[in-house]
């Protein structure tokens, strides 16, 4: 079923409310974070967060407040009150509202993981994130996000976020697969692309009572495909038993 926008940013703001009854498990002190009466309190920051462009911190926060505040919160102010949620506040976020009913394809939920690279600001003094001018001159921070698509309701159901320099889509897939919930793993298909053809990345699907679609390099390349009994050509349909030691 269709739902229109307003539907949508209500079920998400819906959520923000809801979890703003009770922070204890958002905040990293729960005793003493967005206990004053402030403007910016846990449900404003949160929200705001959530409905962030590509602007200045200033001009986020006069669009969010609609000018109609006679003081505006400063950049520094949101900066100081972000601080204090926890990575779990926004994760939370991201699977309550991304937890549609779950579409099946002839009994099966298909699953497709893929991973890119999101630039934000440059800083050098973000080491893990900084790559040196090359294509830009000034530099660019990134991270590479790892995420799990469902074709069939059309939502993310989980993602891995790695700093550019330490990123590794194999171990994103597992940890995504790993905290898969095990009653719906042998109704669920993952897909991939050939930057998870890996021995451990099959074994990981099948320790978890799941199934599996990952494509591989040709039966003529180095690849894993090039070392096992395959036929050069053709379209076939082999079982294929392996030891691996």
């Amino acid at each position: 079923m269709l739902r229109s926008p307003e539907t949508v940013k209500s079920s998400l703001l819906g959520i923000v409310s809801d979890m703003s009854k009770d922070i204890s498990s958002f905040v990293r002190n729960p005793a003493t974070d967005f206990t004053r009466d402030r403007k910016l309190n846990f449900k404003n920051t949160v929200s705001l967060i959530l409905s962030m462009g590509g602007q200045s911190l200033n001009s986020e926060l006069i669009d969010y407040f609609q000018y109609v505040e006679p003081e505006i919160p400063t950049a520094s102010a949101l900066i100081q009150q972000s601080d204090k949620l926890l990575p779990d506040a926004l994760s939370y976020i991201f699977h309550h509202f991304n937890d549609p009913p779950k579409a099946s394809r002839n009994g099966f939920r298909l699953l497709a993981a893929d991973g890119t690279d999101i630039n934000f600001t440059s800083n050098p003094l973000l080491e893990d994130y900084y790559q040196k001018p090359g294509r830009s001159n000034g530099g660019i921070c990134s991270v590479h996000l790892n995420a799990l698509y469902e074709l069939g309701s059309r939502v993310y159901t989980d993602a891995v976020i790695h700093p550019c320099h330490a990123k590794d889509e194999f171990r994103a897939f597992c940890d995504m697969v790993d905290r898969y919930p095990d009653s719906e793993a042998p109704h669920t298909i993952w897909i991939a692309d050939r930057g998870f053809s890996y021995f451990n990345t099959f074994a990981h699907v099948i320790e978890k009572g799941g199934f599996f679609l990952i494509r591989t390099k040709d039966v003529a390349s180095k690849g894993l495909a090039g070392r096992l009994p395959l036929p050069s050509s053709g379209v076939f349909d082999l079982t294929v038993t392996l030891n691996l030691i």
